[in-house]
């Protein structure tokens, strides 16, 4: 299971009974270099895997990532039928005018390493906090360092893909960001919840978060809308 969706998935386990699968995305959890050539279609394809294995086991199967995990599975509504979607911190588009440059840049820059700031400190040092309190099911956020700069590429590669598909989603969605978010600006978030044409779309907008909304300050919040989302629109009643 991802870091960043451990917590998450617990609360919907714990809350509503959920079973839950997080599947691992090539070049993830092992280190930086593994993710170097790794192209966006094998990201999908272990994301497909997933829904697939839960289509065979249950009754109904929603799909939920954050950052790229959500353009994932978006991308997946849009050509598969999960009950139900619920996207974090969803990025829209790169709006970088060297992106079209990457090919150049990996050559000269293979790697780009990501650069802390205070919100992020204190954001790291607070899961930490956090991760002590729960018994030591996650001590500490778990990411890499630094990324290669190929898969930037890749990210917007798929970023587009994704875009494009959005008219074709029917499953209802959740929608989740925060003003604070200090990787996917805010104003994404409008640009998403108006290129997704289905009739039952729900928005939380959150006001403390960083990007890492189901570790933040607003998890809690984050959980409840979740599990409220997905019992509503689970054909058989939670208890």
């Amino acid at each position: 299971m991802p870091a960043n969706m451990r917590w998450f998935a617990d609360a919907l386990h714990q809350q509503i009974g959920c079973t839950v699968y997080g599947p691992r995305l090539a070049g993830h959890g092992t280190r930086p270099e593994d993710m170097r050539g790794v192209r966006w279609q094998e990201w999908y394809a272990d994301v497909l895997a997933g829904y697939c294995m839960l289509r065979e086991r249950c009754d109904q199967v929603f799909v939920s990532g954050l950052s790229m995990g959500a353009d994932l599975c978006l991308l997946l509504a849009a050509n598969q039928s999960p009950d139900g979607v619920i996207a974090m911190s969803t990025p829209f588009k790169i709006y970088d005018w060297r992106v079209p440059f990457i090919p150049l840049i990996k050559l000269v820059l293979p790697y780009r390493t990501k650069k802390d700031t205070d919100d992020t400190r204190q954001f790291y040092a607070y899961v930490e906090e956090q991760g002590r309190k729960r018994g030591g099911s996650m001590a500490h956020y778990e990411a890499y360092p630094r990324y290669p700069t190929s898969s930037l590429k890749e990210l917007n590669d798929l970023i587009d893909t994704m875009r494009a598909s959005l008219p074709r989603i029917k499953a209802p969605v959740l929608l989740i960001h925060s003003q604070r978010d200090d990787v996917v600006p805010f104003e994404q978030f409008g640009r998403m919840v108006e290129s997704i044409p289905c009739e039952d779309k729900q928005t939380l907008v959150l006001e403390k978060s960083l990007l890492v909304v189901t570790l933040d300050v607003e998890r809690i919040t984050v959980f409840e809308s979740a599990t409220q989302f997905i019992a509503a629109h689970t054909r058989t009643a939670v208890k």
